[in-house]
């Protein structure tokens, strides 16, 4: 009887972890491994060729138009960009799952929404970073080919365009990033 009162009761099997991932943990993590792949930075540094190197095309093209509206030869290359912001949403999550990471990622929060959540706005802060400093090169470097500037005291011509330019591109990638994951 002794030996039995003083004997360890049995431990219970219990399934939950008592430290539990945070959202925050899941953001570093997939900052992490998107930053740490080239073809994100392929992918960057691809649509900001683009976009700027179109840009200036265009402007070369337009310098003799009236009425062609500045923004417009910032904005025009999304045609072209926004392929790439696509594929680069799919490598995102693709690319995972070729390589097998997906298991260790699954295995440390099995809550797949979060995951592609914290996906999503890692790529969404890259592609928004990348596309508004791709349009501030690209509106220094078309600005002397211009016969007239960006009129930035006329919002409704000039950010308001560019925001929908950016916001565009991000849609571009979570697609991809949608596409990906259905894949």
């Amino acid at each position: 009887d002794r030996m039995t009162a003083l004997a360890p009761s049995p431990r219970r099997e219990t399934h939950a972890h008592p430290h539990r991932l945070t959202f925050a943990h899941v953001l570093r993590s997939e900052t992490i491994k998107i930053l740490t792949l080239r073809s994100t930075w392929w992918s960057l540094g691809l649509t900001a060729a683009l976009s700027i190197g179109v840009s200036l095309m265009i402007a070369n093209a337009s310098r003799d138009f009236e009425g062609f509206a500045a923004a417009n030869v910032v904005l025009m290359p999304t045609h072209f960009t926004m392929l790439v912001a696509g594929i680069l949403g799919a490598i995102v999550i693709t690319g995972e799952y070729s390589t097998g990471m997906i298991r260790s990622t699954l295995a440390a929060e099995p809550r797949r929404g979060a995951v592609l959540l914290a996906k999503a706005v890692v790529v969404s802060l890259l592609m928004a970073i990348t596309t508004i400093v791709s349009y501030a090169v690209a509106v220094l470097a078309t600005a002397p080919l211009l016969q007239s500037g960006i009129p930035w005291d006329n919002p409704e011509q000039s950010i308001i365009p560019l925001a929908f330019g950016v916001l565009s591109m991000i849609a571009f990638t979570l697609i991809g990033l949608g596409f990906g994951f259905l894949i």
